[in-house]
């Protein structure tokens, strides 16, 4: 993900003439209240659907891992995440939605499709096993809700921190299963079978 930047910044500049800064909105740079604002609400979303899941599918499974040792690896973790997590958003909620929706205007182009190939970048059989496309549901969806939010607020902020505090609960907090839960403090059970049968 240290790479996107760069070679988003290369096309953007040689293929379509454009500022780099042009990709988040029209101020040129990320709105840190909205991004906040952002954050505020995917920590709202994480207590909800813990407590959702807790009743469905049990109790999250505890990794073990000391509180001291926990701390530091996520102070470590937690800038990698925000860079991945907007390297991510930069991609497919500025350069390719913008370029999409000046294409064709259209919802399903500027936002079902970007949303898609959002989604597919988390394909992993190895990882989720059975869940594998619940997870492609679910990130496809929550792909095109950081699309709504970014064409209604018209900056790229608010997504950047939905989509980094819902990486941080996912990756530290509870892991969706054991594949991925090596500096969470907790995982899942069931690896996402019961949640499947639900849906």
């Amino acid at each position: 993900f240290l790479v996107w930047r760069p070679a988003i910044w290369v096309a953007i500049r040689l293929l379509y003439r454009r500022s780099y800064a042009t990709l988040f909105g029209p101020s040129g740079s990320v709105n840190w209240s909205q991004f906040f604002r952002g954050l505020g609400i995917a920590a709202g979303f994480a207590i909800l659907s813990t407590v959702l899941a807790w009743a469905y599918v049990g109790a999250p499974e505890w990794t073990g891992v000391a509180a001291l040792p926990w701390l530091a690896f996520a102070c470590l973790a937690a800038p990698l995440i925000y860079i991945q997590s907007s390297a991510e958003e930069l991609l497919f909620r500025g350069l390719l939605l913008q370029h999409m929706a000046a294409r064709f205007g259209a919802l399903w182009a500027w936002g079902l499709v970007p949303s898609a190939l959002f989604g597919l970048l988390h394909w992993n059989p190895d990882g989720y096993g059975a869940a594998v496309w619940m997870v492609l549901l679910i990130t496809g969806i929550t792909g095109l809700i950081f699309a709504l939010v970014t064409a209604a607020t018209g900056n790229l902020g608010m997504a950047m921190g939905l989509h980094f505090g819902l990486n941080l609960y996912a990756l530290l907090g509870i892991a969706p299963n054991e594949a991925f839960d090596a500096l969470a403090l907790a995982h899942w059970p069931d690896d996402g079978e019961a949640l499947m049968r639900l849906l």
